[in-house]
Formats: C-alpha cells, sequence, structure tokens
C-alpha cells in the first residue's frame, strides 16, 4: 500500500483501491514486455559486447583478427586445422592435433622421428656430445605416466629463490626464448622474477644481434648478471 495513501481509499472514481492497483500494474507489465520486444536481451546484450571487443576498426593495431582478439594461441590452431587439414581433434577420426608434430609444414617433410636429426654426426659435432645414439625422450622415472611425474615442485615457484640465490653467488643467468614461441609467455615469467634486488627488467629489451653472415637474428638485453636472448624466426622446440 503506498504510503501517500493512493489506494487507500475504498472506491476512486467507481473502482476500488485493488482493481486500481491491479489495473495499473498491469499497463506497466504489458509496457515492459514492449520494451522487451524492441531492446536487446541480456544474452543478446553480452553477445553485442563480445562482438565489440573483437571488433579492432578504427584501433591502433589492425593486424590482429578482430574475431579473435588477443587469442593468439586458438586463431594459430583454428587456421592451422582447416578443411584441408590431414588430421582432426578426435582420435576416433584420425588422431588428435598435436603442435609438436606438424611434418608437412617444412618442405623437405622433418622425419617425426627426432632421433634422426639426434643422430646425425653434424648435430653430435655442433653440440659436441659423445658419438652415440641418441633418443628423443626418455619414461618418467616415477613411472611412465603422469601420474606418477615428478614431484618436485614446479620451477616458477621457486624461481625468483633462485634468481636470488645467483646474485647473491654472482652466477649468471641466460634466458632465451624463440620469437615464434606462441606457448610461452616468457616475458611474463621475467617480469614477475626478482633478481639483483629488482624485480623485471627496467628497460625494455631492443638491442639487435647478427648471425655470421650480418642477417638480423634476434634482440639481446643484459641487466644484473642476467642475459635475454631472443632468437628470430625461431619457435618452440627449437630451444
Amino acid at each position: 500500500m503506498s504510503a501517500s495513501g493512493r489506494y487507500r481509499a475504498p472506491h476512486v472514481q467507481g473502482r476500488s483501491s485493488k482493481g486500481l492497483f491491479l489495473a495499473e500494474m498491469g499497463q506497466s507489465y504489458n509496457a515492459h514486455l514492449a520494451k522487451r520486444s524492441t531492446s536487446p536481451s541480456s544474452r543478446e546484450r553480452v553477445r553485442a559486447a563480445d562482438a565489440w571487443k573483437r571488433d579492432l576498426a578504427g584501433r591502433a593495431n589492425g593486424t590482429i583478427d578482430p574475431w579473435y582478439g588477443c587469442d593468439v594461441y586458438d586463431e594459430m590452431l583454428d587456421y592451422a586445422i582447416n578443411f584441408t587439414f590431414p588430421w582432426s581433434l578426435s582420435k576416433q577420426s584420425g588422431g588428435m592435433f598435436d603442435v609438436y608434430d606438424i611434418p608437412d609444414a617444412l618442405n623437405p617433410e622433418a622425419p617425426s622421428d627426432a632421433s634422426v636429426f639426434l643422430n646425425d654426426p653434424r648435430t653430435r659435432s655442433a653440440l659436441h656430445v659423445p658419438s652415440q645414439d641418441w633418443q628423443g625422450s626418455i619414461d618418467y622415472p616415477f613411472g611412465n605416466n603422469y601420474s606418477n611425474s615428478d614431484p618436485s615442485v614446479e620451477p616458477m615457484a621457486f624461481l625468483t629463490d633462485l634468481a636470488t640465490n645467483a646474485t647473491a653467488k654472482n652466477v649468471s643467468v641466460v634466458v632465451f626464448s624463440g620469437n615464434d614461441d606462441s606457448l610461452l609467455p616468457h616475458l611474463v615469467a621475467i617480469q614477475n622474477t626478482t633478481f639483483g634486488g629488482i624485480q623485471g627488467f627496467t628497460r625494455k629489451p631492443s638491442t639487435p644481434w647478427y648471425d655470421d653472415d650480418g642477417e638480423f637474428a634476434g634482440i639481446v638485453h643484459q641487466e644484473r648478471n642476467w642475459t635475454y636472448v631472443l632468437v628470430d624466426h625461431a619457435g618452440h622446440l627449437s630451444q
């Protein structure tokens, strides 16, 4: 009941206060329904907001696909898995997509078995390793499945402690990554690690380095006994 006494009177223009109240509520409800029919629903508003976030028209960076936005990894996978892709995403229909095994991306195609490369005499010579058979991986010493994997703490959990000890002992650290590595956010790890008493680099890495032929090979940066090397045209497994 309204505090103003609007519906207190037993009769208003021949109608009871209850009837007047119900009539006005009905009109309000009908108006609300009419408004809903012309205004976007909650789901439509969310969909429109998502579309706006992905729409980069008129923004500074026009090189990012407006549909994916910052989801670069998903964009890469979708572009790799297209209608001409020889594999599928389900084991039942051909085998899982493996980002580590895309042999047809190279010409000539690289063999899937890494031991062919590891046991090449030129590889052994470049790495200064004994001339013996090498293989790409071994079974976990705790069992050959993830449930029995190495129980050690993840490196990221003690990276700052490791860096602090390295600084105290005057031990230099080299961190390197491939410029085309779409899997590891190495700059995030560096900028969240404290070394030399300061968190992350104080200056943006920007010094170029070059190969023996004078071609641009990447970026190098040094601060407080930490050296960061970014290798141009190198991916994840090249490390």
